[in-house]
């Protein structure tokens, strides 16, 4: 039952997310993609998304609350990071913006279903963003700084130090580039695959960030089949402390921006971990 409370909690959520995706959008400049029909295929998603989130979101709150899957999101290095926390409501809304626009629904129609699909998103985000108390990055001057602390003490302590020009850092260098390449042509550009978390300050002049790189063998996507097959892990999470500079930027996007600028040389130590909803939380690889 829709009361003037939810209403209102519906219209705050609808105006939180209209805010963070408007500054998303104009930070960014315009681009098009050479492989992919980006803005085709996510206006078709935006639809898909109203008529689907719903009834799907009900169903999965049959078997699991919206706050446990944010807590148990935030234990590991899934899919479910900042980025598909911003496009859950934010697609379900658009694709009802779209439908009013074309005449095809009026701001009065199933006001249940959308205050229910802003509920959800609030309360997943309020869960996966506990150790912040945020619901997004924008919110928080754009940090998100999911991960509790003991999970920080244990990748600071497990961090393998390097420099430029050593095989580690050259290792580390070459595998950032190539799995975030890749995730870009896994995801057709859409970004899903890859989530940034931090920064964690580790000491004078010393910061780390997490980087979480999903869906990267065999999955859901067909067009994996042959390619994704010999990659013996979905998800793999990267630490990495950076000497010298300050991330002063970390937005929802998994967009980044330092001062100084970050280049390879500032990287001063990695790890490597996978985990999945399988796993208990972070195993070292």
């Amino acid at each position: 039952m829709l009361d003037y409370v939810r209403l209102l909690e519906a219209n705050n959520a609808i105006q939180t997310v209209g805010d963070d995706t408007y500054w998303l959008c104009v930070t960014r400049t315009v681009q098009e993609s050479k492989l992919f029909p980006v803005p085709s295929y996510m206006l078709l998603s935006y639809l898909c998304c109203y008529y689907r989130y719903p009834a799907l979101l009900r169903k999965i709150e049959s078997g699991m609350r919206a706050e446990e899957l944010g807590d148990r999101s935030r234990a590991m290095g899934g899919k479910l990071g900042s980025l598909p926390g911003w496009g859950l409501p934010t697609f379900y809304f658009l694709g009802r913006e779209i439908l009013i626009n074309f005449g095809l629904l009026s701001p009065a129609d199933n006001p249940e279903d959308a205050a229910y699909v802003a509920d959800f998103w609030r309360r997943f985000k309020l869960a996966y963003q506990r150790e912040d108390g945020h619901i997004n990055a924008r919110e928080f001057g754009q940090r998100v700084q999911n991960l509790p602390h003991r999970r920080i003490a244990r990748f600071h302590a497990d961090l393998i130090g390097c420099k430029a020009g050593d095989k580690l850092h050259e290792a580390a260098q070459g595998f950032l580039a190539a799995v975030s390449q890749y995730g870009f042509l896994v995801s057709c550009e859409s970004r899903c695959t890859l989530n940034n978390t931090g920064p964690y300050k580790l000491g004078d002049n010393r910061e780390m960030i997490v980087r979480e790189f999903t869906d990267l063998s065999r999955g859901d996507y067909p067009w994996l089949d042959g390619i994704g097959d010999d990659i013996p892990y979905n998800n793999l999470t990267v630490t990495m402390e950076a000497t010298g500079c300050h991330f002063y930027l970390m937005d929802d996007w998994g967009s980044f921006e330092s001062r100084p600028e970050f280049t390879a040389e500032a990287v001063s130590g990695v790890g490597l971990y996978t985990s999945d909803a399988l796993s208990d939380g972070f195993e070292p690889v």
